[in-house]
């Protein structure tokens, strides 16, 4: 086993246990239970496929959390004003929705992040087009989800080529 190998061992298992810690505690009895967890958790990890290689930028991720943490601000009122309307305005159905990304990651960190925006929810991925169930199919759903494409894009630092 190579030095490298050894140091990422090493690295995991202070994560492992600093999550422990998170959870439980300084108390000592804890890692009765802590240390067979952190030995599962480290066998479980190595069954794990690797996680391809990704660059992320830094000013794309800073926008990109802004750009969440208001869409999901603003999509909760959203859905909440629906949903306690007197005519509770939806319209509800899929939409397809066709990817630019050009990387297989960012693709999947797309998809992924429709889902957790409010009023919306990713069904399929299938090649580079999502199926995504929208509370309302408006125009407003698919600009929507073109600049959320767009900050995943600039999150990855990939050239936009989308609308």
């Amino acid at each position: 086993m190579s030095n490298i190998a050894v140091k990422r061992i090493i690295f995991r298992i202070m994560i492992l246990m600093g999550i422990w810690l998170l959870f439980t505690g300084w108390s000592f009895w804890s890692w009765v239970v802590g240390i067979p967890v952190v030995i599962a958790a480290l066998t479980a990890y190595r069954f794990l496929p690797e996680i391809p290689a990704f660059n992320m930028h830094l000013v794309g991720a800073v926008y990109f959390l802004i750009y969440f943490v208001k869409q999901s601000f603003f999509g909760g009122i959203d859905v909440a004003w629906r949903a306690f309307h007197p005519r509770c305005p939806l319209s509800p159905g899929l939409i397809r929705h066709d990817v630019q990304l050009t990387n297989d990651f960012a693709v999947v960190v797309f998809a992924n992040t429709i889902s957790l925006l409010p009023g919306t929810l990713s069904v399929g991925l299938q090649g580079k087009q999502v199926t995504v169930h929208a509370l309302d199919r408006s125009n407003e759903i698919r600009k929507s989800l073109s600049l959320l494409e767009f900050r995943v894009a600039k999150l990855f630092g990939e050239e936009w080529t989308g609308g």
